[in-house]
């Protein structure tokens, strides 16, 4: 689809740098891809700040609000800290017809399990 419109719903991104602070973590390497139908995949790193590991399990957390402001889809990823080695990648479908024309803001941080 519209590189125009990646680089738009890119910028939408908001990070919670407080919260991936507090959880010794950054999100790296965003990315968000549109195809032909309007649906949305955002891609990214989750990394350790303090080396190969991680304090505590944590949910990773995205979500699409509209430009008017309500929520449109959300979804959550669990990462273990029994199986976490420094780095972590992934990969969030949005998959409604023409949902990328309808995002106002796209939300990502992490939580405590």
């Amino acid at each position: 689809m519209s590189t125009q419109l990646e680089k738009e719903l890119l910028s939408k991104i908001e990070r919670l740098e407080l919260l991936e602070e507090r959880f010794q973590i950054r999100f790296e390497a965003l990315n968000v891809v549109v195809d032909e139908d309007g649906w949305v995949t955002v891609n990214f790193e989750l990394l350790s700040n303090s080396g190969a590991e991680i304090k505590e399990s944590i949910l990773v957390n995205l979500v699409f609000y509209k430009k008017e402001g309500g929520i449109i889809y959300s979804d959550d990823r669990l990462v273990s800290n029994n199986d976490f080695f420094g780095i972590a990648v992934f990969k969030f479908n949005f998959q409604e017809d023409g949902a990328a024309h309808d995002i106002g803001k796209i939300r990502l941080f992490p939580t405590k399990r």
